[in-house]
C-alpha cells in the first residue's frame, strides 16, 4: 500500500481521540476556535524528522493534506538584531535565543509556496503559505507526540477591524495615491517588463507578550510554558516577515526583533483593571505609553525600537463587541508613542491580524476603500482564508507613505537602517545610466570646474533636479548645468528619467561620503593663490581644499562632516585698506548697477551682520529685510582672533598659521614642526612688496610634482542627444602635492540613435542664492564686534507636558555657536489635556465634480495628544456631464491651522512672555507661526 495512504488512514485514525480531549484553551491555541464543532481537518506528524542536507540548506518532508511534501529549508539568522535580548521584569535572561533554529523555505515540488518554521529538534511551530490557502504547524501536543497540521478554514477569521478611514492623520496621501495609481495603469506593460526591485527598509520590533497570555501557556504547557511560548511567539513573528518580504511588496520590508519579554508582573499602567480586562482602546493607550516609556530614544542604539508588538491573552472588546483580535494606530509607524500594534496572541491566526494592523501603521488602507478588490488580499476588511499576498493598492499606499516619512511635520524614516551585507548589490556595470557613474557633485565639476558643487536653488527640492541642476562654487553664486543626467538619485528609491523623478526597478547602491587628503595647492579658481588685501585688518591666506570624493556620497548616503576648506596664512601683514562696511556697499551697489540679481531690488546698502559675519548682507529695497549675497573675502576679520575662510567664520589655529575649525584640521607640516611662525602684525598695503612666504620656508620636504599619466577619454557626458555636454579624462598624484588638475573636459555632443530625438533646453542661467534672509538689525548693537558673554538663562519649555526642549543663547555672540538647546521634562500629558490647536477651516472639495473628501487639521504641541490631528467629510462638487472630466483640483493657497492655547508664563515671577504657536500644513502660508505677549507670573 501507497505509504503516504497509511500515514493518512493513521492520522485520520487519530483525530477524534485528540481534539476531544481538548480544553476550550487548547483548542483556541492549535485551531483558533474553542467550539469543537468548529475544528477543521488536521493531521497530526510524526514530530521525529529526518533531515537530508543539500547544498543551501536541507531537506524536510511534512504532511500536507494528507500527503507527504518535501521542502527546502534554510537558516535565517537575520530575524534577530544584533542588540536581541529577553528581559523579564526589568532583568535579563540568558534564554536560548533560537537563532540557530529558525527557518524558511519553499516547496520542492509546488511553485510559490513558502515555509516558515521556529523551533529546535521536535519543537517546531510554522506555517506554510500556498496558493490554495495556508497551513499551519503547531510545535507537539503532549497527548501525542506529534504535530498538528491544519489548514486555516475558509471562513474569515473571527475578526472586525477596527480601522477607520477617520483617524488617518494624513489623508492629503489619498490623492496622491489615486494619481500614482492612473499613472500606473498608463504605464503598467512599462513596469512588467522592469526588473524587481530590491530597496529594503528594517523594522525593528520589540515583542511583548502580556500577564493573560503568560497565564494561558502556564495552563497549557506547565514548566514548560516559557519554552514553548517563546518558541510559539518567534515562529508568528518568522512568518510575519514572510509575509512583508513578498516580491511585489516594495520597498520590501524586513523584520528584526530587538526584545522579547514576558510582562508576567504587569505594569501598573497595563493593570487589567486600567483597560476593563481588554478594551482595545485602552489597552492600546496603556501600552502604546509604555513601550515608549521604556524605549531607548536614540534610534542609533541597538537596543532601539522601530515598532511594538503586544502578544495578549484577553479577548479584546469594544463596546461590547467581541470580533476584536487586534488594533494599531493609523499611520503610526516611526511616531513612538503611536508606533505599536496589540493583538489576541494565542492562536496562529495572530499572523495574518498582526500582519494586518501593521499595515496600517505603513499607511495601507482596507482593500475596497480603494480601487482594489476588497477580497482578495491581506489588507481585506475581514482576515480570512488564501489572502495571503499584497494587493497592488497596498503596495502604492504604503510607497507614499514611507516616502513621506521625513517630511515637515512627519516623523523621521527610522526603518532606513538595513545592513550593509542586506543592502548588497553588483557593482555597477558600464552599461549603467551615467547619473549612476557620476554623482550630483561630480557633474557640477564636469560642466563648471573644479570645486563646483550641487545646490539646491531657493525653493528647490531634489525632485526638481530633474528639470534643471544648479551649482554653486561656495561664494553665493550658483548657476544651471543641464538636467540631472538619466538616473541621477533624486529622493529615497527615486531617479531622474526623461525630464521626471521616478521611481527606481533596481537597488540603488547608498554611499556614505569620505574625505580626500588635504590638497595645500589647489587650481587657481579653488582659491589656490595668495588672497589680495582688500578689507582694513584682513589677513593674507591661500586655501588647501579637500573634496568629498573619497568615496562620493550618493544615493541618499551621509555627505562628509566637517570643513571643506581650511585657510594657510600666507603673508605676514595684516592688512590696511576699506572699512568692512564700505566693502560691502561697495558689492551691494555693483550687484543693484549690474542688474546680475533677476527678481530682486537691492538698496545698494551693505553690512556685515553677527548671524553670518562672513557673508555680505544688503538691504532690500522697500523693505527693513536684508539678505544675502556672497562672501566676505578670505581673511576678512569676523571677531576676535577669528577670519573668514570660504564663509565660513574660522579660528586662527595651528601656531597662528591656519584658518581652522579645530586643531584636529591643522596641517602634518605645523604638528611636526617646533618652529612656530609669527602672528601676522599690521602694515600697510605699500609695504607687503617682496615679503617671503612663512608658510613655505617652514615647509620641511620640497613639494614633489608627480603625476600619472592621462586616462583615455570619456564617453560624451550629455543630458541628451545632440546637445553639447562634455568628455573627461582623468589622472592620479602619484607623491606629494601635486600642482595642476586631476581632471580636463573637452566639449562634445552625442548623435542621437534609433528614435531618439533631441529635447529643447533652456539657455544657462545664473544668480546668487538667498542663503539667508533677515529683519534689518539695529545698527548701535549688531554692527560692534564684542566678546561673547555666557550662557544665558534657560528658555520656557517648548511644550506644556510631557518631553521637549529649551534654549539658552549667548546675549554677545560673533561667529561661533550661539544657542543651545537641552531637554526638559513637564507634567504628564495625561494631566493636561488642552494640548491640541484649534482646526483648521474645512480644505476645498478635492475634485472638480462629483464625490470627493474634504479635511481639516490640527496641531499638538505636546509629546502625546488624545485624539486624532485631521478631521476628513465627504463633499460633493457640480455634477460630472459627459464633457467634464474628473480630476483632482490643486489647493495652492496655504492652510494653517488653528491657534493652540497660550504657553505657560516665561517667568514664575515678573514680566515674561507666552506664545501660542499654529503650523503650516499646505501650501506657502502668509502669516507668522507663533504668536507672542506679554505676562505676568503669579508665584512671586
Amino acid at each position: 500500500m501507497n505509504p503516504c495512504v497509511l500515514t493518512l488512514l493513521y492520522s485520520i485514525a487519530v483525530i477524534s481521540a485528540v481534539h476531544h480531549s481538548m480544553t476550550p484553551l487548547e483548542l483556541k491555541h492549535f485551531f483558533g476556535t474553542e467550539n469543537k464543532d468548529k475544528v477543521p481537518v488536521y493531521f497530526l506528524d510524526d514530530n521525529k524528522k529526518h533531515r537530508r542536507h543539500v547544498d543551501d540548506g536541507f531537506k524536510m518532508d511534512f504532511l500536507i493534506d494528507g500527503v507527504m511534501e518535501t521542502f527546502v529549508l534554510r537558516n535565517k539568522p537575520h530575524l534577530f538584531s544584533e542588540g536581541y535580548h529577553i528581559m523579564e521584569n526589568d532583568v535579563e535572561l540568558m534564554m536560548h535565543p533560537l537563532k540557530d533554529c529558525v527557518y524558511e523555505g519553499e516547496s520542492a515540488v509546488r511553485n510559490g509556496t513558502r515555509i516558515g518554521l521556529v523551533g529546535c529538534g521536535n519543537k517546531m511551530n510554522g506555517m506554510v503559505v500556498a496558493d490554495n490557502g495556508d497551513y499551519h504547524l503547531i510545535q507537539s501536543h503532549h497527548q501525542t507526540g506529534h504535530h498538528v497540521i491544519h489548514k486555516r478554514s475558509i471562513e474569515s477569521i473571527d475578526h472586525e477591524c477596527q480601522f477607520d478611514a477617520n483617524e488617518d492623520p494624513y489623508p492629503e496621501d489619498r490623492e496622491e495615491i489615486a494619481m500614482k495609481s492612473m499613472l500606473i495603469r498608463m504605464v503598467k506593460d512599462i513596469r512588467r517588463a522592469e526588473p524587481h526591485r530590491r530597496d529594503i527598509l528594517t523594522v525593528e520590533l520589540a515583542v511583548f507578550a502580556d500577564d493573560a497570555m503568560w497565564d494561558h501557556f502556564k495552563k497549557m504547557y506547565g514548566k514548560a510554558a516559557e519554552e514553548n511560548m517563546h518558541t510559539f511567539i518567534m515562529a508568528v513573528v518568522n512568518n510575519i516577515d514572510v509575509l512583508y518580504t513578498q516580491r511585489l511588496l516594495q520597498p520590501r520590508i524586513n523584520i528584526k526583533i530587538v526584545r522579547y519579554e514576558i510582562l508576567k508582573n504587569i505594569p501598573h499602567l497595563m493593570n487589567a483593571r486600567k483597560h476593563s480586562n481588554g478594551d482595545v482602546d485602552r489597552l492600546l493607550d496603556a501600552f502604546c505609553q509604555y513601550q515608549n516609556e521604556i524605549n531607548p530614544p536614540n534610534d542609533a542604539d541597538p537596543r532601539h525600537w522601530d515598532h511594538a508588538l503586544l502578544f495578549s491573552g484577553y479577548d479584546l472588546h469594544r463596546n461590547g463587541v467581541k470580533t476584536v483580535a487586534g488594533y494599531a494606530p493609523v499611520k503610526g509607524m516611526c511616531s513612538g508613542v503611536r508606533s505599536c500594534t496589540i493583538n489576541e496572541g494565542l492562536d496562529f491566526g495572530s499572523v495574518f491580524v498582526v500582519t494586518h494592523e501593521m499595515g496600517h501603521s505603513l499607511g495601507m488602507y482596507h482593500d475596497g476603500d480603494n480601487e482594489c478588490d476588497l477580497r482578495c488580499c491581506i489588507m481585506s476588511p475581514s482576515v480570512g482564508s488564501g489572502k495571503t499576498h499584497w494587493s497592488q493598492c497596498s503596495v502604492n499606499e504604503m510607497a507614499t507613505f514611507v516616502g513621506h516619512l521625513g517630511d515637515d511635520f512627519r516623523p523621521p524614516n527610522c526603518l532606513q537602517d538595513a545592513s550593509a551585507n542586506e543592502q548588497r548589490m553588483v557593482a555597477f556595470k558600464e552599461s549603467e545610466p551615467p547619473g549612476q557613474l557620476f554623482t550630483l557633485d561630480e557633474q557640477c565639476e564636469i560642466f563648471h570646474g573644479e570645486c563646483w558643487k550641487h545646490e539646491l536653488k531657493d525653493g528647490q527640492t531634489m525632485q526638481n533636479i530633474c528639470q534643471m541642476v544648479w551649482c554653486g562654487n561656495g561664494e553665493g553664486v550658483i548657476r544651471t548645468a543641464h538636467p540631472a543626467l538619466e538616473g541621477t538619485y533624486c529622493g529615497f528609491g527615486m531617479i531622474c528619467r526623461q525630464g521626471q523623478c521616478v521611481g527606481s526597478s533596481q537597488l540603488m547602491r547608498v554611499t556614505v561620503g569620505g574625505w580626500s587628503t588635504w590638497n595645500d595647492r589647489p587650481a587657481p579658481t579653488c582659491g589656490g593663490r595668495c588672497s589680495q588685501c582688500e578689507i582694513r585688518g584682513q589677513i593674507r591666506i591661500m586655501r588647501s581644499i579637500r573634496q568629498c570624493n573619497n568615496p562620493s556620497s550618493n544615493n541618499g548616503g551621509a555627505p562628509c562632516q566637517g570643513d571643506e576648506a581650511r585657510g594657510m596664512v600666507c603673508h605676514r601683514d595684516v592688512c590696511n585698506g576699506d572699512s568692512i562696511e564700505n566693502y560691502a556697499t561697495r558689492v551691494c551697489s555693483r550687484l543693484r548697477d549690474e542688474n546680475a540679481i533677476p527678481n530682486t531690488i537691492l538698496s545698494g546698502e551693505g553690512m556685515q551682520f553677527e548671524q553670518a559675519m562672513c557673508k555680505i548682507w544688503c538691504l532690500i529695497s522697500g523693505s527693513t529685510n536684508i539678505r544675502t549675497v556672497s562672501n566676505f573675502p578670505d581673511g576678512a576679520p569676523c571677531g576676535p582672533g577669528q577670519y573668514c575662510i570660504k564663509g565660513e567664520c574660522r579660528p586662527l589655529l595651528c601656531g597662528s598659521t591656519t584658518l581652522a575649525y579645530s586643531e584636529a584640521d591643522c596641517p602634518l607640516s605645523v604638528l611636526q614642526t617646533t618652529t612656530t611662525p609669527p602672528m601676522p602684525h599690521v602694515h600697510s598695503v605699500d609695504q607687503f612688496a617682496g615679503k617671503t612666504n612663512p608658510y613655505k620656508e617652514h615647509k620641511k620636504t620640497p613639494f614633489l610634482n608627480e603625476w600619472s599619466g592621462w586616462s583615455v577619454w570619456s564617453e560624451c557626458v550629455t543630458y541628451d542627444c545632440h546637445t553639447q555636454g562634455v568628455k573627461v579624462r582623468v589622472r592620479r598624484c602619484l607623491a606629494g602635492v601635486c600642482a595642476g588638475a586631476l581632471r580636463e573636459r573637452q566639449p562634445c555632443t552625442r548623435p542621437c540613435t534609433g528614435s531618439e530625438r533631441p529635447l529643447t533646453t533652456s539657455p544657462p542661467q545664473q544668480t546668487f542664492r538667498n542663503r539667508f534672509i533677515a529683519p534689518l538689525p539695529n545698527r548701535q548693537t549688531n554692527m560692534i564686534l564684542r566678546k561673547v558673554d555666557h550662557w544665558g538663562p534657560w528658555s520656557a519649555c517648548s511644550v506644556t507636558c510631557g518631553t521637549g526642549q529649551k534654549l539658552r543663547r549667548r546675549e554677545n555672540c560673533i561667529g561661533q555657536e550661539c544657542a543651545e538647546t537641552g531637554p526638559c521634562v513637564m507634567q504628564s500629558c495625561r494631566e493636561n489635556k488642552n494640548t491640541w490647536t484649534e482646526w483648521s477651516q474645512w480644505s476645498d472639495c478635492s475634485v472638480n465634480c462629483g464625490e470627493g473628501v474634504q479635511f481639516r487639521k490640527r496641531a499638538c504641541f505636546a509629546a502625546f495628544c488624545r485624539g486624532k490631528d485631521s478631521d476628513v467629510r465627504n463633499c460633493y462638487g457640480q455634477r460630472c456631464s459627459e464633457t467634464t472630466t474628473r480630476r483632482p483640483l490643486v489647493n495652492r493657497s496655504g492652510l494653517w491651522t488653528g491657534w493652540s492655547s497660550w504657553s505657560s508664563c516665561s517667568t514664575k515671577c515678573g514680566i515674561g512672555q507666552r506664545t501660542r504657536r499654529r503650523r503650516c500644513y499646505q501650501g506657502s502660508c502668509l502669516g507668522d507661526d507663533n504668536e507672542k505677549e506679554r505676562c505676568i507670573g503669579s508665584q512671586c
